[in-house]
């Protein structure tokens, strides 16, 4: 279910979506309400490297775009994920889709 859904609130286009304002928004936005997780869509967005803080130190589980598309190709091509840093959904205990 999704309970809340919004544009991130920061300048469009890739080189001012930086990791440490993706951070900051989701901290001040996401973080004080309710969810349980946040998704950062699109794939312009540098958003891999604040997954792990996100989920550490806010946490909220978080998906990204570009980070879905690379564990469902992994297994596509029958391949078990053991990628670090790129959050939970690749722990050794994410259920396969």
């Amino acid at each position: 279910m999704v309970g809340h859904r919004a544009p991130c609130g920061l300048k469009s286009g890739q080189k001012y979506v930086s990791p440490p304002a993706l951070y900051d928004w989701i901290k001040t936005s996401v973080a004080p309400s309710s969810a349980d997780a946040v998704f950062a869509g699109g794939n312009g967005q540098r958003a891999i490297g604040v997954i792990d803080a996100v989920e550490s130190q806010l946490g909220l589980k978080m998906l990204t775009a570009n980070q879905v598309l690379f564990w469902g190709a992994l297994q596509a091509a029958g391949v078990q994920p053991s990628v670090e840093g790129y959050g939970t959904l690749f722990s050794k205990n994410a259920a396969p889709v």
